[in-house]
């Protein structure tokens, strides 16, 4: 039914197959055990036992080989000979196939049917020089009326061709690039490049990276993007050649792709300058001959590097239509699992380097680039999105805290539409994307220091919250955590805000967060310890509220709740009151160390507040805490209250010390009663 059961029974597959045929493994899995192990997979249902069953019995009878795998069976055992042993093994195996690659290339089919060349076709009397080197080369060879013909390699052929391209590419390399250099005949210039692209294209599939990466390479050097040289014919083609490739290679680019979107981003960069900016500013402030003339120098130097600038955009805007950069963009949809991982990766490197640069104002093509592209591969199967965030996560984050207010609100702002759009789909039980794809959030709001970023970050967690609501599920967690570090703020406005978004959570949508109970309350906890005392007593209500809630939940379930549950119509929990409690323990602790924490408030108010709260919770409540609960309580919660009483003694009850004779001065004797 889903892509992530097909992904998980493939893999079980690959482990039951290894299981059963490798001599190595004693205990062999069972059937009962292989259909154990994938229950629940497909979307949390379980895969029709018979299928499994004869998806067993195949693995069991017919061990899976590749094709044209015909390895010897003293293979089997090589896990159990000795590193000698198999070394010459595989120096047998290593000289059998070049042997068998050798005779490959030298074996040449014979063509059926070929028809020898007529005299007469021969223009200018050729036909007797022609005959001559025929009969020469049929002496040579000892063939007997046979001809050669051109071999065309197959895919099967790959392994026999990859040692002659290994020899060939380098000195084809500077051949291409030497005669593209020196050459501007655009037949000349056409034919290089489409030898650029066959040599890509083979240095692909052979996997060759350095190949690859240097003919890439050559490309973005004759195209000229990001210098001040004016463009010609071939350096025109030389871009279009580039997007070509990053078409229809881009699943085996890699590395590459950082040269080909750095291209890009040259061209966004030079289309986008203005032709007003050639007029270059005159300065009124200059004093002295020689800085006069320097400075001229220079200006006159900008205003040529300017008119070649805008000599070049206009000669891309005639030659080069710009579908084929959007192309690029739109066809990552289609890229390979690892392919789009690579594209992602060093798309993130080209707008970081577009955003981190010192020698100009930052550009957000790139990161403009991140929010479509993300777009176009939302729907990709989770495996493979997750290694996606993961990237583009971190560069949210880092890009949220930009020192330029406007990258930041920007980053914000991208990262709140792709929520959005994220948040229209519905979250899996037990799973927890939500919470990893409002992360950045987190990380943004607690390390930035820009005030406009932190109220940005509020509102775009509020609309998110209020248009998606139905929808949240673990993101509730990264909700809680902006809000509590909003509320550790000393600005009003940024407090006011993330308090108003909480108000509305626990009045409209607080059977919602039942199952984030614990940050619910830790999030009150902090509003309460906040310096607005108005702010402070409503959280205090508002945890009183969450107390009842739990109170509720550790309660045994009613005779018609249970009657619901055996006859399987309600859905109360078949856990003892003990285990309810248990479980909701660390989020009563919570509570209560939120509330005795404000006992040391000088706002008596508020510790007057928190004072009966604590323990009116305990005494209201008491009940569904065991034994060893109340020894947690005291411990943690109520004894820290009283730590010090007691360390000063009462002034009624301070000793007087007597009076001690000074070793100095000798005591005199009192002088005795005066005489009636």
């Amino acid at each position: 039914r889903t892509a992530d059961g097909a992904y998980v029974l493939a893999y079980a597959t690959i482990m039951l197959h290894t299981d059963l045929h490798n001599p190595g493994v004693k205990n062999k899995m069972s059937k009962e055990q292989f259909i154990n192990m994938n229950r629940g997979i497909d979307d949390g249902n379980d895969i029709d036992p018979t299928f499994m069953s004869h998806l067993y019995d195949r693995i069991l009878q017919e061990e899976i080989h590749m094709t044209g795998d015909n390895a010897p069976s003293e293979w089997q055992n090589a896990a159990a000979l000795n590193p000698r042993k198999r070394q010459t093994m595989f120096q047998k195996q290593t000289e059998s196939l070049i042997k068998k690659t050798e005779n490959l290339i030298r074996t040449k089919p014979k063509r059926r049917g070929s028809k020898s060349i007529d005299s007469k076709e021969m223009p200018n009397g050729e036909d007797k020089g022609s005959e001559d080197a025929e009969k020469k080369i049929k002496k040579s060879e000892g063939d007997e009326g046979e001809t050669d013909e051109w071999y065309d390699a197959k895919h099967a052929d790959l392994g026999s061709l990859q040692p002659m391209f290994d020899l060939l590419w380098c000195p084809a390399f500077a051949t291409f690039s030497l005669v593209l250099k020196e050459n501007d005949e655009p037949k000349v210039a056409k034919l290089c490049l489409e030898n650029y692209r066959a040599a890509v294209h083979l240095s692909s599939l052979f996997s060759m990276d350095t190949p690859r990466d240097a003919f890439v390479k050559s490309l973005q050097h004759f195209s000229l993007l990001g210098t001040s040289k004016p463009l010609t014919y071939k350096n025109v083609e030389a871009i279009k050649m580039l997007m070509q490739i990053a078409y229809t290679e881009g699943d085996y680019l890699q590395d590459s792709w950082g040269v080909v979107l750095q291209c890009i981003s040259e061209y966004d960069k030079l289309m986008r300058r203005s032709p007003a900016s050639s007029q270059a500013p005159v300065d009124v402030f200059d004093s002295g001959t020689s800085a006069k003339d320097a400075k001229k120098h220079n200006k006159r130097k900008e205003i040529k590097v300017q008119q070649v600038h805008h000599q070049n955009a206009g000669i891309l805007r005639e030659q080069l239509d710009p579908a084929l950069v959007d192309r690029v963009f739109t066809q990552s949809a289609h890229l390979s699992s690892d392919a789009i991982v690579d594209f992602v990766r060093n798309l993130t490197q080209v707008s970081q380097n577009e955003v981190y640069t010192m020698s100009e104002t930052p550009r957000v093509f790139c990161l403009q680039k991140i929010v479509e592209i993300t777009y176009y591969n939302m729907n990709r199967i989770r495996l493979v999105w997750t290694r996606i965030w993961n990237i583009l996560s971190a560069y949210f984050a880092k890009a949220g805290c930009h020192p330029n207010l406007q990258v930041s609100l920007y980053s914000i702002d991208s990262l709140r539409q792709l929520a959005m759009k994220f948040l229209e789909k519905d979250e899996l039980a037990h799973y927890h994307f939500q919470k990893q794809f409002l992360k950045p959030f987190e990380v943004i709001m607690a390390n930035t220091q820009a005030q406009e970023s932190r109220a940005l970050i509020i509102q775009c967690i509020s609309r998110m919250v209020l248009g998606r609501v139905s929808n949240v599920r673990s993101g509730w967690k990264s909700v809680f955590v902006v809000l509590r570090i909003a509320a550790r703020s000393r600005d009003k406005s940024l407090v006011q805000a993330a308090f108003e978004l909480t108000e509305r959570i626990m009045l409209n949508y607080f059977t919602l967060i039942s199952n984030t109970m614990s940050e619910c309350v830790a999030t009150l906890g902090s509003f309460a310890a906040n310096i607005y005392t108005t702010i402070s007593l409503k959280s205090l209500d508002y945890i009183a509220k969450c107390a009842k809630h739990l109170a509720e939940n550790c309660k045994e379930p009613s005779d018609e709740q249970k009657k619901e549950e055996a006859e399987g119509k309600g859905s109360a929990s078949s856990r003892t009151s003990e285990e309810r409690a248990a479980s909701t323990f660390p989020t009563w602790m919570t509570l209560l160390v939120s509330c005795s924490s404000l006992l040391s408030d000088k706002r008596f108010p508020l510790q007057n507040r928190a004072l009966e709260l604590l323990f009116g919770t305990l005494e209201t409540h008491g009940d569904v805490f065991t034994l060893e609960n109340w020894a947690k309580i005291f411990t943690d919660v109520l004894f820290p209250i009283f730590h010090g009483v007691g360390a000063y003694p009462r002034r009624d009850t301070i000793p007087i010390p007597a009076d001690k004779p000074r070793k100095d001065k000798p005591r005199k004797p009192k002088p005795p009663p005066p005489k009636q």
